[in-house]
């Protein structure tokens, strides 16, 4: 994975309709093409569930008569445009442990036949960013060695510094020997 540290990233989206409506397995049996794009698209993905915990709302300084429910959604995007992909965010459990409940998260879909269901899959990803680096987001960022990492350069500092709880660096570690590129 080619990484790009820099210190702004600035997306804007204009939203497309057109998600194909295939279930994963169609998807790969067809052997799904990317689709031709002609203007920005977003697909959302579900890439887990945070599971309630003991002391949920407080821990996002909340009290609990402002919370309906404590289980919290963690979506992952892909961003199509006719000059390349960008997914945002690759998920809370590694696709080869879906089903597992980790660290007070579940998921059931893999990130990876999401992705088949609207034609692509990791090669064709040109760049990889987290909205942060914990470890509900950065899951399965190693199947996407190939792409180039967008980071902010603390971020990234923050992601390699040893003995951080917060990180878990065997989801992107396939990074770590890479060079890095300054920005």
């Amino acid at each position: 994975m080619r990484m790009r540290c820099i210190t702004r990233i600035g997306v804007t989206v204009a939203l497309a309709a057109g998600i194909v409506g295939l279930t994963p397995e169609a998807a790969l049996q067809a052997g799904a093409q990317k689709p031709s794009v002609r203007a920005p698209r977003l697909y959302v993905f579900d890439c887990g569930l945070f599971l309630a915990r003991e002391n949920a709302p407080a821990a996002y300084h909340l009290q609990r008569d402002q919370v309906a429910d404590t289980r919290m959604a963690v979506p992952c995007y892909l961003i199509v445009h006719p000059r390349g992909t960008l997914l945002w965010d690759v998920g809370v459990i590694p696709d080869a442990q879906i089903g597992a409940t980790l660290g007070g998260a579940t998921s059931t879909r893999t990130l990876r036949s999401q992705l088949a269901e609207v034609g692509y899959q990791p090669s064709d990803i040109t760049y990889l960013a987290f909205s942060h680096a914990h470890k509900d987001h950065s899951a399965n960022a190693n199947d996407y060695a190939g792409s180039t990492w967008l980071t902010p350069l603390a971020e990234r500092d923050f992601m390699f510094a040893g003995n951080n709880p917060r990180v878990d660096v065997s989801y992107y570690g396939a990074a770590a020997s890479d060079d890095h590129e300054s920005g």
